[in-house]
């Protein structure tokens, strides 16, 4: 495990409300939240200008610290479709499809867009966060 996926792994446990996941997250959606925090790292790499002001650097450091939390749950979710005889492209699909269910019937401009969101990343936080 790399630095930075200890210290995302540090810091997920001691949020207690990040680390309590409601319930069992199914393959399909722990493969989502992989996808999800992935991505966000990604833009976050690629369109630095996303961020300005005082909380850049902080934003910018959250984003890498999902990417670590990210990266193994991604890999330990396509591990077991593979297991289960699904392809890369059929996992992907099926987590990609978990996270755009969340703002079904909501668009950008929707005021339940960010609220949509928020309860994503912190589910997707909560899933990623390692279990005891």
């Amino acid at each position: 495990m790399s630095r930075i996926a200890a210290l995302a792994a540090t810091l997920l446990v001691s949020v207690p409300s990040l680390a309590a996941a409601q319930s069992p997250a199914s393959l399909e959606e722990r493969t989502g939240c992989a996808v999800f925090l992935l991505t966000a790292n990604e833009m976050a790499a690629r369109f630095p200008e996303m961020f300005k002001g005082d909380d850049a650097e902080m934003a910018q450091s959250m984003f890498r610290l999902m990417s670590a939390a990210g990266a193994p749950l991604l890999d330990a979710a396509f591990a077991e479709g593979a297991a289960q005889g699904k392809s890369a492209a059929e996992m992907y699909r099926a987590g990609l499809g978990y996270n755009l269910d969340a703002f079904k019937g909501v668009g950008p401009k929707d005021p339940r867009f960010k609220s949509r969101g928020m309860a994503l990343t912190k589910r997707c936080m909560a899933v990623a966060a390692p279990k005891d």
